[in-house]
């Protein structure tokens, strides 16, 4: 992800020599639905790799987001747990994340 938050390639495709920082994808995708068009009959896809990375290689304009707060792998029922435990002793809000969102989503 380069310094503007846009994304520069996902899993290495397409190849690019920019300067950015490598992230990871960890979950909340916010898109316009046409991009799901073309993917209507199927029952499965890729969106990462019959989607994103298409755009990337048309050098569309894909943005991401870095969180810098609180986030937790829920891929098991343990760590599911865990983490409900841990949030219900915390107090937090998301209306930092709210706002960066709202930057990005409607330009000014």
């Amino acid at each position: 992800m380069g310094e503007s938050g846009l994304l520069t390639s996902i899993l290495g495709k397409p190849q690019v020599h920019l300067q950015g920082r490598e992230t990871f994808f960890s979950g909340i995708h916010i898109m316009n639905e046409s991009l799901l068009d073309a993917q209507i009959n199927q029952t499965k896809f890729c969106i990462i790799r019959e989607i994103y990375i298409p755009l990337l290689e048309k050098a569309e304009k894909l943005g991401g987001y870095l969180h810098k707060g609180y986030w937790n792998d829920l891929g098991t029922l343990e760590r599911l747990s865990q983490t409900e435990a841990q949030i219900t002793q915390m107090s937090f809000t998301f209306q930092k994340e709210i706002e960066e969102f709202k930057k990005i989503l409607i330009p000014h």
